[in-house]
């Protein structure tokens, strides 16, 4: 009879796992034949829930400053469990963390915007003379090689100044909405800012707490093995992720100083705003530098087209040392992955899904790694 139940019980589990097979085939051709929908839904639900996320992300941002207060710097304090200090620890320690990262922030804003206005006057007095010599040098080139006069470049501003007026005017009705569309972007990003700052400062004054009930509603609706290896899994995750920030961090300091020395060495002008784009891009990882390196070698093409050739070669020379040997150094130790792998990583998270895939795709190998591994 035992055998008799057994053999029941196998075949509807067999019959279970058929059904869950058919069922996930067909969700999964649907799911194709109607992306655009799920895309249009997901965008919805991601804009309702948009604080939530921004809170999060902040939270776990904030959360690396806090531990290292908490646990390195006021080590010893925590130690000692003086009945004073357990209780304004944590708010003492969350208040330093976001005056410093937000005062970083000002700080870099303050340094930057005041270089960046002077640059963009500069850029703007100096672009028609620097069209004009770059006309007259292609135009020169073109002489001496003795090709085709068709090739000579003939620039007519006026003709430009008035076919770029005649667009603006014809499409005055577009511009405006456009104009609105953007003013209530920008409003609604402020305000999803504004809520996601107080849910993070929210989470990470009780985070204890939150991981209490987060560990007991786990418990409560899954098996205990499968709970445990759930849990894992998080947490090694959290650790993958917070690593891969650190990493990234130090990766956009050293880029931005071995940017600002190279240009220090060979005399390149407006050195503070083009060493903090190429910081600025450097959080994209691998690829970010190169971005930068374009929009760099824009802002000093003004002054001059020489010097913006050497930064293009220089940044060039300085990527090739970054991206094959610091960045998966780095990464690798952080992240606790192998060098080869970040590379890999990186390269198809870019293919598949673009530019959030090139930023989660380091910490989520390093975890897929790990798993794998054991």
């Amino acid at each position: 009879m035992k055998k008799r139940f057994g053999n029941i019980k196998d075949e509807n589990k067999r019959y279970i796992k058929i059904t869950a097979i058919i069922f996930a085939s067909i969700l999964f051709y649907v799911s194709l034949s109607h992306l655009a929908m799920i895309k249009t839904a997901l965008g919805k639900i991601l804009s309702v829930f948009a604080p939530i996320i921004i809170g999060l992300c902040m939270a776990f941002i904030f959360n690396i400053p806090l531990k290292l207060l908490e646990t390195k710097i006021f080590g010893k304090l925590t130690r000692k469990n003086g009945k004073i200090w357990s209780k304004i620890k944590r708010p003492v320690c969350l208040t330093i963390s976001l005056l410093t990262v937000f005062g970083l922030i000002a700080l870099m804003l303050a340094f930057v915007i005041p270089e960046f206005i002077e640059t963009c006057q500069k850029f703007f007095e100096a672009l028609p003379a620097a069209m004009a010599s770059i006309t007259d040098f292609i135009n020169n080139t073109i002489a001496q090689l003795n090709l085709s006069e068709d090739l000579a470049l003939q620039i007519d501003w006026s003709s430009i100044s008035t076919w770029a007026l005649n667009i603006i005017n014809n499409n005055s009705s577009q511009l405006t909405q456009s104009a609105i569309g953007i003013i209530t972007g920008l409003f609604n990003t402020v305000v999803n800012f504004v809520l996601g700052l107080f849910f993070a400062i929210y989470i990470l004054a009780s985070k204890e707490a939150l991981g209490r009930l987060t560990k007991s509603i786990v418990y409560s609706v899954m098996k205990r093995d499968h709970a445990k290896s759930l849990i894992s899994v998080v947490v090694l995750s959290n650790k993958a992720f917070t690593g891969f920030v650190t990493g990234q961090c130090i990766e956009v300091l050293l880029t931005g100083a071995m940017c600002a020395v190279g240009m220090l060495i060979f005399k390149m002008p407006f050195i503070a705003i083009v060493t903090c784009v190429i910081a600025f891009t450097a959080f994209i990882p691998v690829f970010g530098p190169l971005i930068g390196t374009g929009i760099g070698a824009f802002i000093i093409l003004v002054e001059s087209p020489a010097k913006a050739i050497g930064f293009v070669i220089m940044m060039l020379i300085l990527q090739q040392i970054e991206s094959n040997v610091v960045y998966p150094r780095i990464m690798g130790k952080q992240v606790g992955l192998p060098g080869i792998w970040v590379l890999v990583a990186v390269t198809l998270g870019g293919g598949f899904f673009n530019m959030i895939g090139v930023i989660v795709s380091v910490p989520t190998c390093s975890v897929l790694y790990t798993l794998f591994d054991r």
